[in-house]
């Protein structure tokens, strides 16, 4: 027997939700604490590294609603921007970046990739 996909609204509601067994409630709180006891996890968790129970939440989320294996939310377009590009990039890779694109990325790319090893031209 297949299992049915869900759809979207669905994965909009149940997705991402963590189990918080202390109060049993329906859907998972928002924590707005900036400090987290990590203890007995396993592994070295920092809440900077995109791992507090709201962040894992909505990366859980947002995987889901686009059908892939891991979804990473950031504190500003930038971080996603800079991540994206040395995440994906390679010390020789080339990239060709269009002159209207965002004036910090902008900056970025024309200030500091060749940091990396990356070429950059623009069109």
């Amino acid at each position: 027997m297949t299992q049915k996909s869900k759809d979207i609204n669905t994965k909009c509601v149940h997705q991402g939700e963590l189990p918080v067994d202390q109060y049993k409630s329906a859907v998972s709180p928002l924590y707005f604490s900036t400090a987290f006891d990590y203890q007995d996890q396993g592994i070295d968790q920092y809440p900077r590294y995109f791992n507090t129970p709201n962040q894992i939440g909505l990366n859980q989320k947002i995987a889901a609603l686009d059908n892939c294996e891991a979804g990473l939310v950031f504190a500003s377009g930038m971080a996603a921007i800079t991540t994206t590009l040395l995440g994906l990039l390679n010390a020789g890779d080339h990239m060709v970046v269009q002159n209207s694109i965002y004036g910090g990325a902008y900056n970025f790319v024309a200030n500091h990739v060749n940091d990396f090893g990356l070429e950059d031209d623009y069109t």
